[in-house]
């Protein structure tokens, strides 16, 4: 349960935070806004009232969210600034081999916690593995589940290009997490019915986050596909008890450096 301290001198009782607040539970209800105590329980502390308030004097008492100020004179993100790095980032399969140190992927975590979630109740958590050995083991893993497959004539081996992947792991490539030194995996609660598209947004946020960092991501759509269809892949990767995989990025340094925008095709939108 998360309350609000109201700085009495501070406040111009300009009702922002009344107004914002999703769930409608701060009220003027004296001389200054407050939550009377039978409406604490509904507080998601999103921390909407605390962001919004324009003399800061309003906190929220999350003693898990560590709340901070933006810095003054920040320089606004420009709508082509934003364009372009957005438009820049790729989907890396090729890496270098040097790992990315721990205190890069605790800056870049830093910045995903922050992805919005359903009602704010923050569900995803995540596993990241810095051993490229570890993550080379769950490819082959993956593999495993994928001759198993295709040995039975499954429904997925005949849909799935299982026996190229094969052919390619024997080959010596890794087409499951193409090499990568590290894997960032989601999970959630099982029997969360939005949590999946939590954790989606959360690996986004990550997706989008690390080029700014110089690290290159890309989805591990095929370890995703072992994890969902097989107890083996999922006992490898070890989830929690009472959890559920979501999705897994690999990530790295990228081998080969980005030059140009590719095309895509125009944006398909009907305006109503």
């Amino acid at each position: 349960m998360s309350t609000i301290v109201i700085d009495e001198v501070a406040c111009t009782h300009c009702s922002t935070c009344t107004t914002i607040c999703p769930s409608g539970i701060i009220e003027e209800t004296g001389t200054i806004p407050s939550i009377r105590p039978e409406n604490e329980g509904s507080c998601i502390a999103c921390g909407q009232c605390e962001a919004t308030c324009p003399t800061g004097a309003l906190k929220l008492q999350d003693p898990d969210g560590r709340p901070s100020t933006l810095p003054a004179g920040r320089p606004a993100m420009t709508p082509g600034a934003l364009g372009l790095y957005l438009q820049s980032r790729r989907s890396v399969r090729h890496f270098k081999p040097e790992p990315v140190p721990r205190e890069t992927m605790e800056q870049v975590m830093e910045i995903v916690r922050y992805a919005p979630s359903g009602a704010n109740m923050q569900p995803v958590q995540y596993i990241i593995i810095t051993d490229p050995a570890e993550v080379k083991r769950l490819a082959g893993v993956t593999i495993e589940w994928m001759r198993d497959e295709i040995a039975a004539d499954s429904p997925l081996s005949r849909g799935l290009p299982l026996q190229y992947l094969v052919d390619a792991w024997e080959r010596g490539s890794d087409p499951i997490c193409r090499g990568a030194p590290h894997l960032v995996i989601a999970h959630t609660p099982a029997g969360n019915s939005s949590a999946p598209v939590d954790a989606i947004i959360g690996l986004t946020h990550f997706d989008v986050a690390v080029p700014a960092f110089g690290v290159g991501a890309c989805w591990a759509g095929f370890l995703t596909i072992g994890a969902m269809a097989s107890e083996k892949v999922k006992q490898a990767l070890a989830i929690p008890e009472g959890r559920v995989y979501q999705f897994a990025l690999f990530f790295g340094y990228p081998k080969y450096a980005t030059h140009s925008i590719p095309s895509r095709k125009p944006a398909r939108i009907e305006w109503r």
